[in-house]
């Protein structure tokens, strides 16, 4: 097969959609290099983007060009470059042979899809999350809209729609109104190097490279309202004695949300203890998550949650929400707490600085489960969607064939 993605966010995007399709074309291109992967993008981001694209097997990048330098030039490539990711693209698909086209993002290009003779590739859309249904506190109204239209039309079109838990697949099924049999879970992976032991040497240059503590909690992650991370400053200060001289780590992009949370770390007189380290590459998180005593990740919504599969492959207990997809992560590996209750989660938290043996039964249950979501294995997954909807295709085929040639014969 040819498989083409809509891969913008696998070059330009530094969180979890980003992770995402880096991390499943990869993982793809890596488990059956026997197919050709095409990958189209309105850019190509940062030159290791590009280089990481070029070093996967059988993969080709498309794009329609480099953005000139100056503000003004940059803000015309990339209206060009959404008009071409919508409507360039799908003039491409037969002229580059693609049989399955994926959107990555619950989007796909116009044209794309279901009751579409041309182009001929089918149609997979992922969908991550319906926040702007779920939890749509901080999106406006337009971006309600928008975020809501593109991803009903995709799904209505997609000849399969993959969610990414199966939280995802029943609000697919429930707010949107998909057929259960067109949605298919397949969970996302990390990036293969959580699933080993950094040396210890690797941990210690971490730690100093990014000025970590000795002893701390972990939290990695955007500053999103959604995200709860005043309520974890807040829970982690309510610890007083109980906190056992460990700080709080903190790492992630965040712009507004970020500034807001260290505001409210010292307003809490946290000091030291709550640390926000800058530019932490992706290289050495695994090397962060070994270091740390636990995961405290107290979301209120999410697509699956990527980091608490991080900390369990990494062998650390969690600390995350209870009644929402991070439980299908985690599993028995972590202590699950009210997002909404400060106590609980500074409760939560207290029991794992306390009791050391907790602490290693819970990262051990959490590394078994995590087995079940490693790379290869989410890899196979999808190639079992892709060829599913091909094998479907030949089938509806054969049998407009035959019902011709009946009709024929009659």
């Amino acid at each position: 097969m040819r498989i083409g993605f809509d891969a913008k966010r696998a070059f330009c995007n530094d969180r979890g959609l980003g992770v995402y399709g880096r991390g499943l074309v990869g993982a793809l291109a890596e488990r059956h290099p026997g197919h050709g992967y095409v990958l189209y993008t309105p850019s190509t981001g940062s030159p290791g983007r590009l280089g990481w694209a070029r070093g996967l097997p059988g993969a080709e990048v498309v794009s329609p060009g480099g953005a000139p330098g100056t503000a003004l030039g940059r803000a015309w490539a990339a209206a060009r470059g959404a008009l071409w990711r919508s409507c360039g693209v799908p003039r491409r698909l037969d002229a580059d042979r693609v049989d399955v086209f994926h959107g990555l993002s619950a989007e796909l290009p116009l044209g794309v899809g279901r009751g579409r003779e041309r182009p001929r590739a089918r149609a997979v859309v992922t969908v991550h999350d319906l926040l702007w249904r779920r939890r749509p506190r901080g999106l406006s109204a337009v971006d309600r809209a928008v975020h809501d239209a593109k991803c009903r039309l995709a799904v209505s079109r997609a000849h399969a729609v993959v969610a990414v838990s199966e939280r995802t697949r029943r609000d697919v099924v429930g707010l949107l109104s998909v057929p259960e049999e067109r949605v298919r879970v397949v969970h996302p992976s990390c990036d293969p190097g959580f699933f080993g032991d950094p040396p210890r040497e690797r941990v210690e240059s971490a730690r100093r490279a990014h000025g970590l503590p000795g002893s701390y909690v972990l939290y990695v992650g955007a500053f999103d309202e959604r995200k709860n991370v005043l309520s974890l400053l807040r829970a982690f200060r309510a610890l007083g004695e109980g906190a056992r001289g460990a700080s709080l780590v903190l790492v992630g992009a965040g712009g507004a949300g970020r500034r807001r949370a260290r505001e409210e770390a010292r307003r809490l007189g946290l000091g030291d203890r709550a640390a926000f380290p800058d530019g932490v590459p992706s290289g050495d998180l695994p090397a962060v998550y070994r270091g740390c005593l636990f995961l405290a990740w107290p979301s209120f919504f999410e697509g699956f949650g990527l980091p608490v599969l991080e900390a369990a492959a990494s062998g650390r207990a969690v600390v995350t929400s209870r009644g929402t997809s991070m439980e299908e992560a985690a599993g028995d590996g972590a202590l699950y707490v009210d997002p909404g209750s400060v106590r609980e989660l500074r409760d939560a938290m207290g029991r794992l600085l306390s009791d050391g043996a907790l602490r290693g039964e819970l990262g051990r249950r959490g590394r078994a489960r995590a087995e079940r979501f490693r790379p290869e294995r989410a890899a196979d997954a999808m190639m079992g969607v892709y060829r599913s909807v091909m094998s479907e295709t030949l089938g509806s085929r054969c049998s407009r064939s035959l019902s011709n040639s009946r009709t024929i014969r009659s």
